[in-house]
């Protein structure tokens, strides 16, 4: 396995990741990009944990044949709950927001401290919401486009930030914050659509909000 093999939502993960002596790889999959980081060199040892027994043995098996058996730990769990120490960092992708957002909320005390890349499938709003609940502040953030999908990616930092606005919980603080992307500027004109749907008040405002987007684009 090589960086060619990561989609562009993984090869996003790998690039915000910190350099850290211990990472953790949660919802690990096939272990993609638990094996990148650490032939890249950016994660010394990581854990790799999945709620699945036969993904996490996929895992396994990439782990063996590229000689890293020995730099990873695994746990088949529920999220941060089958880590044996508390990472410096950790990568929470693949899931749902209200998945991403639950776990976050219930499980602080397993990674408190550490920095956090995540990616929701879905609701993305709702794991920015839960971040600043929990005192987190996001420092990247990236919109990325694989397999037809698009997938924010971001890095989050324990400490307090500014207390985000509507807006930038929905659109993301970094995104509305730096020059528009070819990727971004397709996700907006798909939400743009997306949103024609909404009634009411919220959905003017979303507009609204795609509107003044794409008016600086």
């Amino acid at each position: 396995m090589r960086e060619k093999q990561l989609d562009a939502r993984l090869a996003a993960a790998l690039a915000l990741f910190p350099r850290v002596r211990v990472g953790a790889d949660i919802g690990a999959d096939h272990g993609y990009l638990t094996l990148a980081l650490l032939e890249n060199d950016i994660a010394q040892r990581m854990w790799a944990t999945d709620i699945s027994a036969l993904s996490l043995k996929k895992a396994e098996r990439l782990m063996a044949l590229n000689g890293c058996s020995s730099r990873v730990l695994f746990g088949v769990g529920d999220g941060f709950k089958p880590l044996g120490e508390k990472p410096e960092a950790a990568a929470v992708l693949g899931m749902g927001g209200v998945t991403i957002r639950n776990m976050l909320r219930t499980q602080r005390e397993l990674f408190d401290g550490c920095a956090l890349v995540l990616s929701a499938n879905t609701e993305m709003p709702s794991v920015r919401r839960a971040l600043q609940d929990i005192g987190y502040r996001i420092e990247r953030e990236v919109m990325t486009e694989a397999a037809g999908r698009f997938y924010p990616v971001l890095l989050a930092a324990p400490g307090q930030g500014e207390r985000y606005s509507e807006k930038q919980l929905t659109l993301g603080p970094c995104l509305l914050a730096q020059p528009i992307t070819e990727t971004y500027r397709r996700w907006l004109v798909k939400k743009k659509a997306d949103w024609q749907a909404v009634r009411g008040e919220r959905g003017a405002c979303l507009r609204r909000w795609i509107e003044e987007e794409m008016a600086r684009d």
